[in-house]
């Protein structure tokens, strides 16, 4: 076997799986990113809503 191709049937399988590990960790860093941009996103709304809330008892109607 051609030294060149041995290396090339040993160095595959282990680009492969790198590749596809790297993938698998974009994935659930996305997720996550998701995950803490939504829960930024509710916080927001619930002071929103607070700050309305106020305001509102505040001026009364």
């Amino acid at each position: 076997m051609d030294n060149r191709l041995f290396v090339g049937v040993i160095s595959f399988p282990i680009f492969y799986f790198v590749k596809e590990w790297l993938l698998k960790q974009k994935k659930v860093i996305n997720e996550e990113r998701r995950r803490v941009i939504k829960e930024i996103r509710m916080k927001q709304q619930e002071e929103y809503d607070e700050m309305l809330r106020r305001e509102r008892e505040h001026c009364g109607p």
